[in-house]
Order: structure tokens, then sequence, then C-alpha cells
């Protein structure tokens, strides 16, 4: 495992995950916290791409049935 994927398992992404807010501004939040977090560029960018289109899955699915305060994923 390398240096930038043992820091990558550090980074606490549940702490900016929230339904409500834009992809756009869930983006701005995503580079904040990855810029603040020491790994590597190409790390950097592998995560970002992945964790964006884990929160558009998400945007897209219907939340109707789960209650308020559970993440579903």
């Amino acid at each position: 495992m390398s240096e930038d994927e043992k820091l990558a398992e550090k980074i606490d992404f549940d702490s900016i995950f929230d339904l409500k807010l834009s992809v756009q501004e869930y983006s701005e939040k995503l580079q904040e916290l990855l810029d603040n977090s020491g790994l590597g560029i190409v790390e950097k960018r592998k995560l970002f791409r992945q964790k964006t289109q884990e929160f558009k899955d998400e945007k897209r699915k219907p939340h109707h049935e789960i209650e308020e305060g559970q993440k579903y994923y």
C-alpha cells in the first residue's frame, strides 16, 4: 500500500457528505478537503473523480423512504 493510499484511508469523507448540497458545493468542499490532506496530485485527482461520482449517484437515488439523518451508502 502506497503512502498516499494510507493517507487517503484517514480522510473523513463523511464529514462533508450532505445530500442537501449541490454537486458543485460538494465538489468545492471535497477539493478543499483533499488539498489539506497531504496527498499527491495523482491520488487527489483519482479520489476527487471517484467521490464526486459517488455523490452524483447518491443524488439520483430516491431518498424519500430514508429517515432523516441516515446515510444511504
